[in-house]
């Protein structure tokens, strides 16, 4: 069955600027009676796209048995300007239930007496469409109250495709026509109702001008985007914030369902961009590609939706006197016909000059995220400062309308070391740099003694970050003195293990710039494990770290086996542990054990040859600079360490970093 639209997407037919009318009680039968006023509209139209739809107002319902009665109902159409004399016709013909398509072939001037004669001749329908079980043609009760002549009245409402029709008419969906509308004996006559009955003349009777594309019934997006702070103008190198409003709008007359709007940026450096709740919806942020996606869902007719965001960057590449600040782009469906709706487009573009200068961002040498507040100066040749700027949120910069020739760029931050690159800066170009500030180091110190106060030297200690990468590791002196002097900030666990006592550990954190004295008591009679490392095939496994770790990560004591694959563990406290071994060639195992206080166990490892490596490089997404001694760690499903390593100053890993089994880490 054809789907109709509903009664608010259809279009009325005007004549001179009201609705098309025709008075009740001026013909009969009165299922051939058109009745209509400015209230209740005499005759409609619709388009989907794919169909045209027609509606008129009778007095009384048309139908008969399971088809139509032995009348004619249609409409004339002049598709060349000209009034005086119409050039198609379009019917359905209730004595067959057919809609025909005749052309008026022989045209006569401004009478009503005009029988359409088809291309054949003598009335052959040009076009013929069987109504079949009421699916292309049907009549119901209007339901809006329309009771002309004191009863309930009756829409006929039948549809041709639009391909068919425009074909033989020759127009288009935006092809200005007029109409005018009819009952009749049969299908090519005009000899019942039209406002012939009210005295009109023929060429009076068309409708005003219409296109059917007016009468769309589909939704339509339409999107506005709004610039309400930030630059107009700005030139290159030149840092900006802008704050814009996109608006969403159903200006159609169906519901758009699956609603998208996407917003990209022509900047070419963006630093910070944040977008507040939007209206209706939900929306999300991709800082690594620079989009705002907007889900907003549904819009019914009409209704309207609202985002606003805001971000901050430059263009660095020449413009041209103008650049593109950002295009948003606005999809969906329209729930009639189900089909996808024309995208809708909003730019908005800004003034940009193009000049000589030097942007980029102020790196943390140490996590990789943006410096804010960052000093940055550009030093002439004689190495006087020419210009001076701050890192923003995002750690970006720009500095601007400079002199083409060789400059010296540096950048300074509060608890970091500064740092400079040497620059050439040509005319109208703006050169990309991009710093690496260290933080000022930390300094952990402490001395490592038993229970009594006496110092135990040669004591291992290691300071471990969150993902159990060793980042630094020494022995304590003949007086248990230790000292890490440059320990970069964060947050570590540092770790001490001593033959013949039993381990500790504890949680740090190194400020920046500061000292941390931390002292270990450490207790006797620590348990042990000792053991072989061998392979499924009995093989001993000379060199295989072997690590005892507390809960899912945190390594307690290490070891190497040696070279007949043996090793002890002799500085344990009372606990359950998992005993973590591994050997280059073979995957990394888990075994666990439980000790009591001063009990020595045997756990023997059997190691299977590994299957498989991770090798790659760490790299700061935006500014592609590679990452030195970032954690590297690779766990089991049940969340634990089985592998932890640090990138080294290329930011690449010092080796492959082995797995045990072809299984998801």
């Amino acid at each position: 069955m054809t789907k109709f639209p509903d009664d608010i997407q259809f279009q009325p037919l005007l004549l001179k600027g009201t609705p098309y009318f025709d008075p009740p009680g001026d013909q009969t039968p009165t299922s051939t009676d058109i009745v209509g006023d400015e209230k209740f509209p005499a005759a409609y139209y619709a388009y989907d796209g794919s169909n045209v739809f027609f509606r008129m107002r009778l007095l009384e319902d048309p139908r008969f048995k399971t088809g139509f009665q032995s009348f004619s109902w249609g409409y004339l159409f002049d598709t060349n300007n000209d009034p005086n004399s119409y050039e198609w016709l379009l019917t359905l013909a209730g004595v067959n239930s057919k809609l025909l398509i005749i052309k008026n072939a022989t045209q006569k001037i401004n009478t009503w007496a005009d029988p359409a004669e088809s291309t054949p001749g003598q009335g052959i329908p040009n076009y013929i469409q069987q109504v079949v079980n009421y699916d292309t043609a049907r009549a119901r009760l209007t339901g809006d109250g329309s009771s002309f002549g004191g009863q309930p009245n009756y829409f006929l409402d039948y549809t041709v495709p639009a391909s068919i029709l425009f074909s033989f008419l020759e127009i288009k969906a935006d092809s200005q026509i007029r109409v005018v509308i009819f009952t009749a004996t049969d299908g090519n006559n005009i000899n019942k109702d039209s406002l012939q009955n009210q005295g009109f003349q023929f060429k009076d009777a068309f409708s005003d001008p219409i296109t059917f594309s007016t009468g769309n019934v589909r939704a339509l997006l339409t999107l506005s985007n709004t610039l309400i702070g930030g630059p107009k103008s700005v030139v290159t190198g030149q840092v900006g914030l802008w704050t814009e409003t996109v608006t969403i709008t159903n200006t159609g007359k169906s519901t758009a369902t699956t609603v998208f709007v996407s917003s990209s940026f022509g900047l070419n450096l963006i630093t910070f961009l944040t977008s507040e709740k939007p209206s209706i919806g939900n929306v999300s942020v991709d800082l690594f590609r620079n989009t705002i996606s907007w889900n907003v869902g549904n819009l019914t007719s009409g209704q309207s939706a609202t985002l606003t965001f805001s971000v901050t960057g430059q263009f660095t590449s020449q413009t041209g006197g103008s650049a593109i600040l950002n295009t948003a782009v606005a999809t969906g469906f329209d729930a009639f016909t189900g089909g996808n709706l024309a995208s809708a487009q909003a730019i908005i573009t800004v003034n940009a000059t193009d000049s000589g200068g030097v942007s980029g961002r102020i790196i943390d040498g140490a996590t990789g995220l943006p410096i804010s507040g960052a000093s940055i100066e550009l030093l002439d040749s004689a190495n006087l400062v020419t210009a001076m700027a701050t890192s923003d949120l995002g750690g970006g910069y720009g500095i601007s309308s400079i002199n083409p020739g060789t400059y010296t760029l540096s950048a300074a931050a509060a608890n970091y070391s500064s740092a400079s690159s040497p620059i050439v800066i040509a005319s109208e170009q703006i050169v990309t740099s991009n710093l690496i500030l260290k933080p000022v180091p930390s300094v952990i110190q402490g001395t490592i003694t038993d229970t009594s106060g006496n110092p135990i030297a040669g004591a291992a200690i290691r300071i471990k970050d969150p993902y159990e990468a060793v980042v630094a590791e020494a022995l304590s002196s003949a007086s248990g003195f230790y000292l890490f002097p440059a320990i970069t900030p964060g947050s570590y666990m540092e770790t001490v293990s001593a033959n013949l006592y039993q381990s500790q550990i504890t949680a740090v954190t190194a400020v920046s710039g500061l000292t941390n004295t931390i002292n270990f008591q450490l207790k006797g009679n620590p348990s042990t494990v000792t053991g072989t490392v061998r392979t499924g095939s009995n093989a001993v496994v000379p060199g295989a770290t072997v690590e005892v770790i507390s809960g899912v990560a945190n390594i307690v004591a290490t070891t190497t086996a040696n070279n007949v694959g043996l090793y002890t563990i002799n500085s344990i406290a009372p606990g359950t542990y998992g005993l973590r071994v591994g050997a280059p060639g073979f995957g990394t195992i888990i075994v666990a054990f439980t000790v009591l206080p001063g009990e020595t166990i045997s756990v023997n490892p059997s190691l299977v040859p590994n299957q498989g490596s991770v090798i790659g490089t760490v790299t700061d997404e935006t500014s592609g600079i590679p990452l030195a001694g970032t954690s590297i760690r690779i766990v089991n499903s049940a969340g634990v360490t089985l592998v932890a390593a640090l990138t080294d100053t290329n930011g690449q890993l010092f080796s492959s970093i082995p797995t045990a089994r072809p299984v998801q880490y």
